[in-house]
């Protein structure tokens, strides 16, 4: 999740490598920007030290702008609809480390996907139509997700399906409702 300074990402590999056992699993969600832009409490140095958090993770779900940053290539936002180069970029964050990456909030048209690699298997898409406008919040309520199924023992690919729905249906219900874009999205009522 969202880390505020370089001294934070300390503490949480300290953290780990206290804790982390033989089954534990460590989901990363790499808050750093979106947009081809970084959040502006961001400094390169967080940048990097972020990625060793890489290492240790065995999940992450970065969006486009943070697996940039990530493999500290360039953003481009026309990636989102080229599989190959998705792979790569895939590829490339599972050799820092996690055996499972998950590239978030991909715009493909009229849906938004979510690019799913899994070290040794075929990648896989999650897409549902794109409701709304980009909302404060979606990317924390999809980690959430994920961890938790994963953690219970879901594939990668049904813990991605089952958030893609959740989150469809409460953009869905948040655009009804005409809440302001960061306000987030009101999930509560489907939990």
């Amino acid at each position: 999740g969202f880390l505020g300074s370089a001294k934070q990402i300390d503490i949480v590999l300290s953290f780990i490598h206290e804790f982390k056992k033989k089954h534990t699993l460590v989901i990363m969600d790499p808050v750093m920007g979106d947009d081809g832009q970084l959040y502006p409490s961001y400094s390169e140095e967080m940048c990097r030290e972020m990625c060793r958090l890489l290492t240790c993770a065995d999940v992450i779900t970065p969006n486009l702008t943070e697996a940039c940053r990530l493999l500290d290539i360039p953003y481009r936002s026309d990636i989102m609809a080229a599989d190959g180069e998705l792979l790569q970029m895939a590829r490339a964050l599972a050799g820092k480390g996690p055996a499972k990456v998950v590239l978030t909030g991909l715009h493909r048209g009229k849906n938004i996907g979510n690019y799913i690699y899994e070290t040794g298997t075929a990648p896989q898409w999650v897409q549902t139509p794109k409701i709304g406008s980009d909302r404060s919040g979606t990317g924390d309520i999809f980690a959430a997700i994920v961890s938790a199924a994963v953690v219970r023992g879901e594939t990668l690919y049904e813990a991605v399906k089952k958030d893609s729905e959740f989150i469809s249906k409460t953009m869905a219900y948040t655009e009804e409702l005409g809440l302001p874009k960061n306000c987030g999205l009101a999930f509560e009522e489907f939990l």
